[in-house]
């Protein structure tokens, strides 16, 4: 009587074989999945510079809403410390589409600060006798500068910044030019 089968050195000789390519398509798929979680990851980057360019681009249109006050203005510079202020009456808040900035409301005045510290760029907002301050980036993008330019009605803002998530540093710069349409006095 024949048993037929293979032989121990046939198994072994086949399993090597099915272990050297299982190991090829596993370094295949890491590798693919490596750049594509890096390349997702900038894209991810990318798309938050641009939505912290829409908050201070929003800010910035809200300047001077309702604001009355003729000694200073709702949009302000401060170049020595790097500090962008802006005021206005803040209209999404319940009862005070018609308020005005001399009235003193403090729940209806908000002043919003951005200001450069330690290579961050921080958001301070001031409304209802409370102060709420934040960073804008993650901790590995880091701010090499900021700085605006104010010409009424316009602000331009540029803030220069790097990401070093990655083998490599990536530099990017942010700008933005708005028109104050609020902006009366």
């Amino acid at each position: 009587m024949k048993i037929e089968g293979f032989t121990l050195l046939e198994v072994l000789v086949s399993m090597a074989i099915a272990l050297i390519l299982l190991s090829g398509v596993v370094l295949f798929f890491s590798n693919f999945y490596g750049k594509f979680n890096k390349k997702f990851s900038l894209n991810r980057k990318s798309s938050s510079l641009i939505y912290i360019s829409e908050i201070i681009s929003f800010d910035l249109m809200k300047a001077g809403y309702n604001y009355d006050d003729l000694t200073i203005d709702p949009v302000r510079w401060d170049i020595l410390n790097k500090k962008l202020i802006i005021r206005f009456v803040d209209y999404d808040v319940t009862g005070c589409e018609n308020k005005q900035w001399s009235e003193g409301d403090s729940a209806c005045n908000c002043e919003i600060t951005y200001f450069l510290q330690d290579n961050k760029l921080y958001r301070q907002v001031s409304i209802a006798d409370t102060i709420q301050v934040g960073s804008l980036f993650p901790p590995d993008i880091t701010v090499d500068d900021f700085n605006v330019s104010v010409s009424k009605p316009t602000v331009s803002f540029n803030i220069k910044c790097k990401y070093t998530g990655l083998e490599q540093e990536r530099e990017f710069v942010i700008s933005n030019v708005i028109i104050c349409r609020n902006w009366n006095n």
